[in-house]
């Protein structure tokens, strides 16, 4: 769930010299076989600046931030920061000893390690022979400087948290006070999984005095969240840089334009939103942390799951789709966790759209090559995913990949489809898409069930259960939709269970 109510970081003051600068790309270029990722690009930033960039997927945010942090070398056009110029040998740990940090959009920790292992991990050799010591308080001063009041201990190990947290663990030691003293930090999509207001502690902490003269660098295909937290927008397009401004000088349809994106997810079709089947033998779910009580979900509809993170949403996602593997009616799942849970690094990328269609595309135990490439090329060409059938789909970007794991899940004959923060990633236009999908898929009869972060997906949802604990604190038709009512529900104190006990009564 995401709020709105932060002030806009274009009123901090940069009164910094017009000389400095934190770093500077002039005339980079680079290309990936045919592909050209950059062509030209000029940009420059200067300390305590926050700079949102913004682009449809495939335009080259993520090789201009892997040439900022030395994972990448340009072709051609050179770069700078701090005012000096870098060499042919700047590679990553250069880029670390000149005080770069990055915060990639797949998290880069090692789940089997705890919290502060993985802080030694990132910074080694930085931390001493008592490194124990010193990784545990830097850890903990990290993560209270940035997301206070937590509750998350340096000691658990990370495997054993919710995505949401582990996505907090990975910014919260990307900004530690350990090693060369931070610069610029390079942010990649850092609130797909954070609910809003872990995302507002995230910006507040980027405007703190801790930050000052540290120039920052945010990627996010969330407009709003753009809009609302830097001082300067910069649309690539292309792997160009097309237009520059500050928020108040765009608005989100003027953004869109100059993405070339010429839709809006948020004004999707209200007729085809409401319209649903509500027919046939429902769905009904187990709660994990709440045996006894269920969630109802009928052919045609598309039912949200709300709340803050970490409430139990996925654990619901992941609970219905391991019962659907001993019952008679079969349900698919994407994964919000791209890396860990959803696509195969070294499988193609028809292999990844036609993995959970393999029963209906073999005979006799043997996969149909022509039937998989068409299943594969159909749902590629409907959601535009930019890449080779048969290229690897670690080399898409990573909302390319995203497109491929919802391809892969609306392409299975499923008849209850499992989504987690399915957008997470993706551009608008393909936002848009995907919306479009979800609600054609729903008209033909299956059943949705959506978990998002988002306040604005889940108007898209016919109905949504707010959750809290693992329990049901409310449920809402989409007219009676609003922020205040999902805020109310989700910081209530008592659980309806819990109310029902103190009132001597029963829950229905």
């Amino acid at each position: 769930m995401r709020t709105s109510g932060v002030a806009s970081a274009s009123d901090r003051s940069t009164d910094l010299p017009e000389h400095s600068a934190a770093f500077e790309l002039a005339g980079i270029a680079k290309a990936f076989g045919p592909t050209q990722a950059l062509k030209s690009v000029d940009l420059t930033a200067r300390p305590g600046e926050v700079i949102g960039l913004v682009g449809h997927n495939g335009a080259g945010k993520s090789t201009l931030m892997r040439v900022l942090t030395g994972q990448v070398r340009p072709d051609a056009g050179t770069l700078g920061l701090g005012g000096t110029a870098c060499g042919t040998d700047f590679a990553p740990r250069a880029a670390r000893q000149r005080g770069v940090r990055i915060v990639e959009q797949e998290l880069s920790l090692h789940p089997n390690l705890r919290v502060l292992e993985n802080l030694l991990v990132r910074y080694p050799g930085a931390l001493g022979w008592r490194w124990r010591r010193a990784a545990t308080e830097a850890a903990q001063n990290a993560l209270a400087a940035v997301f206070p009041g937590s509750r998350i201990t340096v000691r658990t190990r990370v495997g054993d948290l919710p995505l949401g947290q582990q996505q907090m663990v990975e910014i919260a030691l990307a900004v530690a006070d350990v090693g060369p003293p931070m610069r610029l930090l390079v942010l990649d999509e850092p609130t797909a999984s954070l609910d809003g207001p872990t995302a507002d502690q995230l910006f507040a902490f980027l405007r703190s005095p801790r930050m000052e003269g540290v120039c920052t660098l945010l990627v996010s295909h969330r407009l709003r969240e753009i809009s609302q937290n830097v001082d300067r927008v910069v649309v690539l397009r292309d792997g160009q840089v097309v237009h520059q401004a500050s928020p108040g000088e765009l608005d989100r349809d003027a953004l869109i334009r100059l993405m070339g994106d010429g839709t809006d997810p948020d004004q999707a079709d209200s007729t085809q939103q409401d319209a649903r089947a509500n027919d046939g033998e429902p769905f009904l779910i187990d709660l994990p942390a709440a045996p006894g009580r269920q969630i109802t979900v009928r052919r045609g509809e598309v039912v949200g799951l709300s709340g803050l993170d970490g409430q139990g949403q996925r654990e619901i996602l992941h609970a219905a789709f391991a019962a659907s593997r001993r019952g008679p009616r079969k349900a698919s799942f994407v994964s919000g966790d791209r890396g860990g849970e959803g696509v195969m690094p070294l499988w193609s990328v028809r292999q990844n759209v036609s993995l959970s269609s393999l029963r209906t595309l073999s005979r006799r135990g043997l996969v149909n090559p022509a039937a998989e490439s068409g299943l594969a090329e159909d749902w590629i060409r409907r959601l535009d995913i930019r890449g080779n059938v048969n290229g690897l789909i670690g080399n898409l970007s990573g909302g390319n990949q995203q497109k491929a794991l919802v391809a892969r899940a609306l392409a299975a004959e499923s008849d209850l489809v499992l989504l987690d923060d399915p957008t997470r990633g993706v551009d608008i236009s393909t936002r848009h898409q995907i919306y479009d999908l979800v609600h054609a898929e729903a008209a033909r009869g299956r059943a949705v069930l959506w978990y998002s972060t988002e306040t604005d997906e889940i108007r898209q949802c016919h109905r949504s259960y707010v959750i809290q604990a693992g329990q049901v604190v409310d449920e809402l038709e989409r007219h009676e939709f609003s922020e205040e009512r999902l805020l109310l529900a989700s910081f209530a104190e008592k659980t309806p269970s819990e109310t029902a006990e103190d009132e001597g009564g029963e829950v229905s």
